[in-house]
């Protein structure tokens, strides 16, 4: 559910949106993408802007806008070259976002792109920042407390990305991760 301009606009799994104006206390299907997909769980979020709604995956792959004067629906298809979305089963596509007064950020959950949608218009972007796996490391380490994961990190990454790991050696002196790695391949 999303509030705009005192109208909820309600989204079902199944890809129904409702909208409910609050003054008249009216509620009416304005768009219905269900006959379009044949799996439950189809949608999983809404994002409402000035002219468009976005209707955004959970387990389908298909984006849809719906033209908010018209109800008129289409897909959305103007993805980034080599866009794909890679979830673990059962995952949902969008599931948490962000926003400033201009745009929704939906995160990376399942694709290497954040989707950015203007408020205003409903442009799309697609943001693909370049994390290096130091920065990333640090960010894990920092917010969750957590260095890494089995599977996640190799023996080197984690090696160059910990300029904080170190290791007593026989002079007792501290070295970083970096003269670690080095050791290893002497």
């Amino acid at each position: 559910v999303v509030l705009k301009n005192n109208i909820f606009y309600i989204l079902s799994l199944e890809g129904k949106v409702y909208s409910w104006n609050i003054k008249d206390n009216n509620m009416k299907l304005i768009a219905d993408c269900s006959s379009t997909i044949n799996k439950r769980s189809s949608f999983g979020r809404i994002a409402v802007t000035d002219e468009l709604i976005y209707l955004l995956p959970a387990l389908s792959d298909t984006i849809y806008r719906i033209n908010i004067q018209t109800n008129e629906i289409d897909i959305y298809k103007d993805y980034p070259d080599g866009f794909l979305y890679i979830e673990p089963e059962g995952w949902g596509k969008y599931r948490g976002y962000s926003e400033d007064n201009e745009n929704y950020y939906f995160a990376m959950r399942s694709s290497v792109y954040i989707l950015c949608i203007n408020k205003r218009n409903g442009e799309v972007r697609w943001i693909n920042p370049k994390i290096s796996s130091a920065d990333y490391f640090h960010m894990c380490t920092k917010y969750t407390g957590v260095a890494l994961c089995e599977g996640s990190w190799t023996l080197k990454d984690l090696l160059h990305s910990s300029t904080d790991l170190y290791m007593e050696n026989d002079n007792n002196k501290f070295i970083n991760g970096e003269k670690i790695w080095e050791q290893l391949y002497e």
